[in-house]
């Protein structure tokens, strides 16, 4: 699927600068698209709350993340965003022919951290995709509410969530 991914990237610029009237060769267009994610990464900013709590977790936890995006650009966003220190892996669905909420997803992401689902937690912030695919891997989860989602009828188990920062994770 990695080759796919980059495949399907290079012919979606191509597509986007055809409509446009415009023909690229290939060492043109490899240029444009390596301008392009240049100017598309420097826009990435991590939330606030991010840095400092994945400060603290990376103290006492493996970190790892499992991403729906291409993996070469899931990488490159998460050193634009000053954060890609932390996390020891990065699974990303062209990088293991299939996505979340895939089960597999998650088994690879467990591996590659040598951890197993009942010592693992995932935290993300797509109740479909993250909450659900961690969980039919065995891996416990947190729904991060970043307010884009709604909770949808399930039988997960709903904690109110935390109004203001623990003092731990206070900057």
């Amino acid at each position: 699927m990695q080759d796919w991914g980059k495949a399907y990237q290079i012919a979606s610029y191509q597509s986007g600068l055809r409509s446009l009237g415009l023909e690229l060769g290939e060492a043109d267009l490899s240029t444009c698209v390596e301008a392009f994610k240049r100017s598309v990464l420097s826009g990435f900013r991590a939330y606030d709350d991010v840095e400092p709590v994945l400060t603290v977790l990376a103290q006492s936890f493996r970190l790892g993340i499992v991403t729906n995006g291409a993996g070469d650009l899931q990488r490159a966003k998460l050193e634009a965003m000053g954060i890609g220190r932390f996390f020891e892996v990065i699974v990303a669905s062209t990088d293991a022919d299939v996505g979340k909420p895939h089960p597999r997803v998650f088994t690879l992401a467990l591996e590659g951290l040598s951890v197993e689902a009942s010592h693992a937690l995932m935290i993300g912030d797509s109740v479909s995709r993250d909450i659900d695919g961690a969980r039919a891997a065995g891996i416990d989860a947190i729904w991060l509410d970043r307010g884009d989602e709604a909770w949808p009828l399930s039988d997960a188990e709903v904690t109110p969530r935390v109004r203001r920062r623990p003092p731990a994770y206070a900057p």
